[in-house]
């Protein structure tokens, strides 16, 4: 069976287990209070090792704990990482897992191969009014993110009455 590597952001933690049907999964998820949605959330952003521990440890760190950026904004950089659509499934989930309001002020997510449909699942975690302080977004050198992943980013971004920049 082919190896995967299952990630949920959850309080800051990345579960991990080789097979969403194995024990050390069952284990994982019972011992980190991971319940029955949460656990089908993890599921759904099974992906394969293509995105390396590095990556996934951006990630991790851009999500759970916030930059200031000279000017004091809280940034969740996650720029030139190119982590491409399937770890565009893990920020989204990250994001989803987080706790509304959502703190950032500027999201940098540009040069990461994205498409479509990586840009759906990080705007799907952003959620509509999720982020009430978000000035800036950057998405630009990310490829083709096509008609699809502006509309979902518009969307996501509809209620943010504090946006400033969109690149």
């Amino acid at each position: 069976m082919e190896e995967w590597r299952l990630l949920e952001a959850i309080g800051g933690c990345f579960v991990a287990a080789p097979d969403p049907s194995s024990d050390a999964f069952e284990e994982a998820s019972r011992t980190t209070g991971l319940d029955d949605a949460r656990r089908l959330a993890a599921i759904r952003v099974a992906i394969d090792v293509a995105i390396d521990d590095a990556r996934l440890a951006a990630i991790r760190a851009a999500c759970t704990e916030p930059k200031k950026d000279f000017q004091g904004r809280l940034v969740l950089d996650l720029r030139h990482q190119r982590f491409g659509d399937a770890g565009a499934a893990v920020v989204g989930a990250a994001l989803g897992a987080m706790d509304a309001p959502l703190p950032f002020e500027w999201i940098k997510l540009y040069g990461n191969e994205l498409t479509a449909a990586g840009m759906r699942s990080i705007a799907e975690g952003m959620g509509r009014g999720r982020l009430p302080n978000l000035r800036v977004v950057s998405v630009s050198g990310n490829g083709d993110l096509g008609d699809g992943g502006v509309a979902a980013l518009a969307e996501a971004l509809a209620d943010c009455a504090s946006l400033e920049r969109l690149d």
